[in-house]
């Protein structure tokens, strides 16, 4: 309610008031949380709120229609289930011809490689100084990354030594064994 005061010369005063509905009006929509990281797999609630002129929560919220780009799926409650794919998506809510949106980084953790073939020795037994030791391991990142270092376990009969290691090499043939010769000296 507004109200205007007259005053005369004489200091004489009459009032006059008015009453003034204001409507709220659709403005704008936040999504909360504005900004999340999470891991590949992982859910994440999101919520929408519907804004009036003056950054107010609109008394009866509407219903949103929630969508987003990539990255995984989000239910018509705003739950967002990310995929297996690394990358920065947009969630968004939208009501009345307004949107509002999110953003979300979804990372894929690093895991331990694993191990393929066990570690094998070729000739075994041994009756030489030498043998081919072989293993083939699997990376969420690459094969043709991994590194095998081989080393004695327990003790040897005599002094080892190890030559390079070999490598999984390029995909999309089936990769070789990597193999690395050891030999025993007396």
């Amino acid at each position: 309610m507004f109200r205007v005061t007259v005053t005369d010369q004489g200091g004489l005063t009459a009032t006059s008031t008015v009453a003034v509905t204001v409507v709220q009006t659709l403005i704008s929509i936040a999504v909360s949380p504005a900004n999340v990281s999470m891991n590949a797999s992982e859910s994440q609630q999101f919520t929408a709120t519907a804004l009036d002129q003056f950054a107010t929560a609109l008394t009866t919220q509407p219903a949103f229609a929630w969508s987003v780009n990539g990255g995984g799926t989000i239910g018509a409650n705003g739950l967002f289930t990310a995929a297996a794919t690394a990358g920065t998506f947009t969630v968004a809510a939208s009501s009345a011809g307004m949107s509002g949106a999110a953003l979300v980084t979804v990372v894929v953790p690093n895991t331990a490689p694993t191990i393929v073939t066990a570690a094998s020795a070729s000739p075994n037994p041994v009756d030489t100084s030498t043998t081919a030791l072989s293993a083939l391991g699997a990376d969420d990142k690459g094969e043709s990354s991994l590194i095998y270092t081989w080393a004695t376990a327990g003790t040897p009969p005599a002094p080892v030594s190890f030559s390079a290691n070999g490598t999984n090499g390029p995909k999309p043939r089936p990769p070789p064994s990597p193999k690395q010769a050891v030999t025993c000296f007396r």
